[in-house]
């Protein structure tokens, strides 16, 4: 029961810590992409999921 509290605390924590500024770092992949690619990744959206699903 306490695990369960414990792991939507941490992904709460994890959904709180994510914004606009510092998902392309968190992001996986997104270092790596190329630079045409980088121009149409969505940060707003991207980081609206995470906060809905965490």
């Amino acid at each position: 029961m306490y695990a369960g509290f414990i792991i939507a605390f941490i992904m709460a924590l994890i959904a709180s810590l994510l914004n606009e500024e510092n998902a392309g770092s968190l992001l996986a992949g997104y270092n790596t992409m190329a630079d045409d690619k980088k121009k149409n990744v969505d940060f707003k959206a991207i980081v609206k999921l995470h906060h809905i699903v965490f």
